[in-house]
Order: C-alpha cells, then structure tokens, then sequence
C-alpha cells in the first residue's frame, strides 16, 4: 500500500498529480484553522472518489463525517478509536497512531483498521520527542499484531523496500514526493511490487 499525506499548505495541482498516480490510499492534514481547510478538504474528497482512492481525515472526525470521507487517521491525542467507531459507523476506516509495540497493541485492541507506525526514519516533515524507532520495532510490531501496520517517518524511494521487508503493509509518505510526484509514486509501487 501506498500512502499518501497531503500536508497543507500546498497547490491543488499537486494534488492532482498525486491523485492521477493513483496511491492506495490519501489523507488530508491540516493543522491550522479549519474553517477555511473544510471546502479544500470536500473537493479532494470529491476527486479521490471520483477515482476510487480512499480518501481520510486527519485527526477530525467531525470534518470526516461532515465531508462523507472514507474515514479518519487518529493520533494518540485525539479521540479514541472506539469512539470514532460509533461515530463513524462500521463501514469507514480509522487508523490509530503507534510508535512502539504497547500502543501498536492498543490501537489494534481498540478496533483500529490499521496502525500508522513510525517514525521509522529520521524525518523533518513533522517535529517529533522522540527518536527514529527503526526497523527492529517495525520487525518486533509486525511478528505481534494482526492489523495492516503503515510504516512512516522519513520513507523514499530508496528505503521503502527495506520497511515493506520488515513487515509493513504500507509507507506513507509526505515529503518525499514533493518535487516529482510522479516519478516518486512510480518507485515506491516498484518497491511494494518487489517486496
């Protein structure tokens, strides 16, 4: 699975390049106000359906139902997963953030679809407390749970097949298919193809 996260700010062509490369799957980030993000939201929504990507939500559930996403990616801060569920109903996706094996087996026994799991890799996409897990824990978390794990945290095209080898089901990525995505999405398939 390829995973897409497009993080605001960025330009609508963008999104449709990576849209027109057809990942598995794509989430919408936003971390600023929503007021202004919701409508941006609803028309890559409406492109993603239109070509039958599953289309979720960061850490929103509101928005996610308000703009009939596929579905929702929560983080260990935002609302349990349980929660989300009777919201959202049986049928949308909810992945649950997890960046050890004690919270990858919480997000799996609170009903997540999958896990995002990271951050494997050094990264600058997103600040975070604490360092690179690496691929023991990817290794350790994929011998344990029985849930897609989507690995993520500094993932390219030359590293992906590494992940995809330790047990992931998935990469998402964020900043490396900024300057060509085309050609970026194009690698990261060949390396889930030859996994």
């Amino acid at each position: 699975m390829i995973y897409v996260i497009l993080n605001t700010p960025f330009k609508l062509e963008f999104a449709e390049s990576v849209i027109s490369c057809k990942p598995d799957r794509i989430q919408f980030r936003h971390k600023g106000n929503w007021a202004t993000a919701v409508s941006l939201a609803q028309e890559l929504c409406t492109m993603c359906q239109q070509a039958n990507i599953p289309f979720l939500i960061n850490d929103r559930v509101d928005v996610a139902l308000a703009i009939d996403a596929d579905g929702v990616h929560l983080g260990q801060e935002d609302l349990p997963i349980s929660v989300a569920r009777k919201l959202l109903g049986p049928n949308k996706i909810i992945g649950g953030t997890a960046s050890c094996l004690e919270q990858a087996l919480k997000v799996q026994m609170e009903g997540a679809n999958y896990m995002g799991l990271g951050h494997i890799f050094p990264t600058s996409s997103k600040e975070k407390p604490y360092p690179p897990i690496g691929l023991e824990t990817l290794r350790e978390v994929s011998d344990t749970v029985t849930i897609p794990i989507v690995a993520i945290g500094g993932i390219n095209e030359h590293n992906a097949r590494a992940v995809f080898q330790a047990g992931a089901s998935g990469v998402a990525v964020l900043s490396a298919p900024k300057q060509h995505p085309k050609e970026t999405l194009k690698r990261l398939k060949e390396c889930y193809s030859k996994k």
